[in-house]
């Protein structure tokens, strides 16, 4: 009957995601801004002809436009019209309204402003210029049928790896490495393939049906376990909390956001489609640094999405839906089997409150699955040390989870010594030794093709960025708000009874490790945050638990203050997602310029970009193998507008936003109106440009 449960969570949770997607977005709020741009365009005139230009309004709300267009301080139209949606027009006008040689036409509707320019008298034909060419948006339609078996053939298998796991395991502790084991399996096995050229759905179906075969006959040969095993128990509500936090993120929070895309989490998708297609990992990216940059970005995750993209044949928002599912899901497990194995069973779910209130946690829950993952392989290696003393299993699980993000090898170690209660440094030393060595195993086709990485820019965008207080406070802020409720009832208890329950030396070690865990993250790399976040975290549950005068009803108080700071957290993460204008901007990119257009944006903007367009960007902010020319061009161009930088690249069209320069990861640098008056500026939606670089 177990079984069975644990098969139909999975099978639900998975599809319900999937579905959901076709809906996301549906109850948010419609876009107020207006998007002007041009369609076509005559970049020479000749006394015969009369002179014309196409532009396009669109906006998803009705909106009045006062529309203009003049060169040299002379009108040449001016209307006012109501839009509501899509709504295009030519205009044409005599070239006697110019003068002799270069003329910049000025066009304006409402606060938009779009300019090019036209040259007179020149030339002996009319030249046109036609934004409009093989468009690379296209409408992705799931094929239902293919999408039900795959993810049906993934529960199956997640149930069989249940089911082999020996009754002597809680049934957190099952379901936690079973998700865990599948995860590494399509991992290795799609390393595997990579290397034989074979990394298709046949061979990845292949495999993992020959696994499945062996894993159905060691179940049944396998001996009855006849260990005793105690169920877990689910003490109050709040150990119930987290299944509803993780269904409600992977299948509603979306309804009501603008979109799902933040600017890394599309490098990532845009990754694994680039793995999926070439049905194995790429020597180039195709889009990235002009795709001349190599695909050598750490492919933990792409392996593992590509995998199950190829089983389930989803793409784009329903393969994402899927895996934002299948990682909260593990997520959920990780955290309750660490509870476990910290000896907080009883309040475990007051653990996973504290930790997924924390806001980088909490964006990895809605956002960005592949980080899900990884600190929760991470967070598996260090439950199964803990409770099982398994090395060779806790190093085999670290070194995927150092494959999917490897900043995470190195957190491991400060896990084991801070939120361990008693220190085994034999088995933390032999389990990190296994973990790098399957890393390195793992790693080395990388680094035969490619060499240890180079990093472009490292303190801004890389390892290396450091937070500066305020951030890291706005980070904790929720975990440090209940540990100051837990303070403050501690001074309350302790003035009643005229004793201090004080802190245990367990307790005082999380602080210690609380408070290295924060200069970390401001002197040295920002990547510690989830070390910090997890110490909290089971402080908060430890003080709880050796407190006696903790009562439910103040349990259901803390869990409130949480679930109201989980709401604070949403309103505002919805602006870690990127901007309905860049994605606007980044589709009329991909309807209106040709599949061998080179593309300036600003680094910040360029996974989105090449997302969205498809199309090859100068610069992103992928920093490892980056080159750093490409880069700081791309910099210096927002910066001065000189036109040999883009002569040597030979760029055609340029993106950015309309008066920011994005340099660094947690700061802007806000400047003048980034126009550059050499260029035709072709597109404009009140936050981002585009400009094409006349021919």
């Amino acid at each position: 009957m177990e079984n069975k449960l644990f098969f139909a969570l999975i099978l639900a949770v998975l599809f319900s995601a999937v579905f959901a997607s076709q809906h996301w977005h549906s109850l948010s709020a419609k876009s107020d801004f207006l998007e002007f741009y041009l369609a076509s365009f005559d970049s020479t005139a000749v006394s015969s002809q009369k002179s014309c230009f196409t532009v396009s309004f669109n906006s998803e709300k009705p909106v009045l436009v006062n529309f203009r267009a003049e060169t040299g301080g002379n009108a040449l139209f001016s209307e006012a019209f109501q839009i509501n949606g899509l709504k295009a027009k030519q205009y044409c006008f005599n070239p006697s309204e110019l003068t002799a040689g270069q003329n910049t036409i000025l066009l304006s509707a409402n606060n938009n402003v779009l300019f090019y320019h036209v040259d007179n008298g020149n030339s002996i034909g009319k030249k046109t210029i036609v934004l409009s060419a093989d468009s690379a948006v296209q409408d992705y339609q799931i094929d239902w049928l293919k999408a039900f078996f795959g993810i049906l053939c993934i529960a199956l298998i997640l149930g069989i790896l249940y089911a082999i796991i020996p009754a002597s395991f809680s049934s957190i502790q099952k379901a936690c490495i079973s998700i865990a084991g599948f995860s590494a399996m399509l991992v290795i096995n799609f390393f595997a393939l990579n290397l034989l050229g074979l990394a298709n759905f046949f061979g990845i179906a292949l495999l993992a049906a020959s696994e499945i075969v062996l894993a159905f006959a060691f179940l049944k040969t396998r001996k009855k376990e006849q260990a005793f095993r105690k169920k877990p128990q689910f003490e109050s509500f709040q150990d119930w909390i987290p299944f509803v936090i993780i269904i409600f993120t992977a299948v509603f929070f979306h309804f009501f956001t603008s979109t799902n895309l933040t600017y890394f989490n599309s490098f990532y998708e845009r990754s694994t489609a680039v793995v999926t297609q070439n049905n194995g990992l790429a020597l180039n990216d195709p889009t990235s640094y002009l795709g001349e940059r190599p695909f050598a970005f750490i492919p933990g995750y792409f392996m593992l999405e590509a995998s199950i993209s190829q089983i389930t044949g989803l793409q784009s928002e329903a393969l994402f839906a899927l895996m934002l599912a299948f990682a909260g899901l593990l997520f959920t497990f990780a955290v309750l089997f660490a509870a476990e194995a910290i000896g907080l069973e009883k309040h475990k779910g007051m653990l996973f409150l504290v930790l997924a209130a924390n806001a980088f946690i909490f964006n990895f829950l809605i956002f960005t699955p592949r980080h899900l993952i990884s600190f929760s392989l991470l967070l598996i290696a260090f439950a199964v040390l803990l409770r099982f003393k398994n090395w060779i299993a806790a190093g085999i699980i670290l070194g995927i989870a150092g494959f999917v993000q490897v900043p995470l090898l190195l957190v491991f170690p400060l896990l084991c010594v801070f939120a361990s209660r008693k220190i085994d440094f034999a088995g933390l030393a032999k389990s990190f030794i296994a973990g790098l060595a399957v890393f390195a195993v793992l790693f080395l086709p990388n680094f035969l093709k490619y060499g240890l990485p180079s990093f472009a820019a490292p303190e801004d965008w890389g390892y290396l960025l450091s937070l500066p207080f305020n951030f890291v406070f706005f980070d904790l802020a929720i975990p440090i708000f209940v540990l100051l409720i837990f303070s403050l009832r501690e001074l309350y208890c302790t003035l009643r009874k005229n004793q201090s329950a004080g802190f245990s030396s367990f307790q005082k070690k999380l602080v210690i490790g609380i408070v290295l865990g924060i200069a970390l993250e401001m002197l040295v790399s920002y990547r510690a945050n989830v070390f910090t976040a997890f110490l909290i975290a089971v402080l908060a549950a430890d003080w709880v638990l050796e407190n006696q005068f903790w009562k439910q009803k103040e349990a259901i108080i803390a869990a409130f203050v949480l679930i109201a700071g989980f709401i604070f957290i949403m309103s505002f993460l919805p602006q870690a997602v990127i901007p309905s204008q860049l994605e606007k901007a980044s589709e009329f990119l991909g309807q209106h310029s040709k599949a061998s257009d080179n593309i300036l944006a600003d680094p910040f903007y360029g996974h989105t970009v090449e997302y969205l367009s498809q199309r090859k960007v100068l610069a992103d902010l992928w920093v490892e193998y980056a080159n750093s020319e490409k880069l700081n061009d791309s910099y210096n161009f927002l910066k001065t507008g000189r036109p040999e930088i883009l002569e040597k690249y030979g760029i055609d069209f340029v993106i950015n936003n309309k008066n920011t320069v994005f340099e660094n990861a947690i700061g802007k640098n806000p400047t003048k109106l980034l126009e550059f008056p050499e260029l035709n500026k072709v597109y404009d939606n009140g936050l981002v440009f585009v400009h094409q670089v006349p021919q």
